[in-house]
């Protein structure tokens, strides 16, 4: 737990030194100082909630736009079984940290992503495991340049929940 807090830190960081050296750049034509400006908003806070069959989840999350085509995303979520007939629910709650890409320019997106879930698993019949497990996203995001509102539809896995998911959240 120890080591992915502290690569989130170190991600993080990373990613504040980038955003901030893009952002302060000045090109130099002719002389004449032109100075350069990403027309983007670079955060999302947003709730992602999704289902599957048995399967609920939700995740809150927090995402850094590095560029206008990247971002590093990190995300604590729940996810619940209701196990159908006879019980057998689980239950667990994970915290993943993935890279995503942004395809097209403007404010419709579609983007896709990759990480790595941290997961602990609860179980009515075994103690309390620790996993990890990869993290996957992809899907259709509306995102304004100059920040607002922020809509998110597509589908999802964050261990041992995924499937179709709505998000909801705000940029700025």
């Amino acid at each position: 737990m120890k080591t992915l807090i502290l690569i989130f830190l170190i991600l993080f960081q990373v990613s504040i030194l980038s955003a901030s050296s893009l952002t302060d750049s000045i090109m130099t034509v002719d002389s004449t100082k032109i100075e350069h400006k990403n027309n983007y908003a670079g955060n999302n806070i947003y709730l992602d909630a999704g289902i599957f069959i048995f399967v609920h989840y939700y995740n809150f999350n927090y995402e850094r736009l590095i560029t206008n085509k990247m971002s590093l995303r990190i995300c604590y979520g729940s996810s619940g079984h209701n196990g159908g007939v006879g019980g057998g629910g689980k239950e667990a709650e994970n915290i993943s940290l993935l890279g995503n890409v942004l395809i097209f320019d403007g404010e419709s997106k579609f983007d896709f992503g990759l990480g790595i879930s941290y997961i602990w698993l609860h179980s009515i019949s075994q103690t309390n495991n620790v996993k990890y497990d990869f993290a996957f996203t992809c899907g259709y995001r509306f995102q304004p340049s100059a920040g607002g509102f922020f809509f998110r539809a597509g589908l999802s896995r964050f261990s041992p929940g995924g499937g179709l998911n709505m998000s909801l959240g705000f940029t700025f």
